[in-house]
């Protein structure tokens, strides 16, 4: 298997930080829908598993992060 160029790599570590990024702010609409059903006196529309999903999400990417190793700059 051929190496993949430094390009390749830092590619595929923006990729990466695009996927933390949405998972962020889908925590955070889930989060603020459960605050207005609060302040409605209602509960919560989501549940800690529906949490634990988005946190199942970060751990597999996580680990791609760890497969990916370190991205050093292209020599120019």
């Amino acid at each position: 298997m051929k190496p993949k160029k430094e390009s390749e790599r830092v590619a595929e570590f923006n990729a990466l930080m695009c996927e933390v990024q949405s998972i962020l702010i889908e925590a955070d609409a889930l989060r603020v829908r459960n605050r207005e059903y609060e302040l409605q006196n209602q509960y919560p529309l989501y549940t800690e598993a529906d949490f634990m999903k988005l946190g199942k999400e970060g751990k597999a990417i996580a680990e791609k992060f760890r497969k990916l190793g370190g991205v050093k700059e292209e020599e120019k």
